[in-house]
């Protein structure tokens, strides 16, 4: 393939000079390293990593969670038996 086309994008001077650090001690050029991103791209026919926004959790999942931090507020059973007796009310 012919290298004919020209990327230019402007970044944070920081993140490129830490990101040039990282590619120069695995041996890529920056130029090498946006080419191996391209193609991972086209590989993925997206992006090659998960892109999502975290799930806000609904007002049940909330409590629950809340409920797993204050273990001391769940109820404990010593045997399965006496656990199916309270939920299914035969006590």
């Amino acid at each position: 393939m012919s290298k004919d086309a020209i990327f230019s994008a402007r970044i944070d001077s920081r993140v490129k000079e830490q990101g040039d650090a990282i590619l120069h001690e695995l041996g890529i050029k920056p130029s090498q390293a946006l080419s191996i991103f391209y193609h991972q791209i086209i590989h993925h026919r997206g992006m090659p990593f998960d892109l999502k926004l975290p799930r806000t959790p609904n007002a049940d999942l909330q409590a629950a969670m809340e409920d797993a931090q204050n273990l001391e507020k769940l109820s404990h059973y010593p045997d399965t038996q006496s656990l199916f007796k309270e939920v299914l009310g035969k006590n």
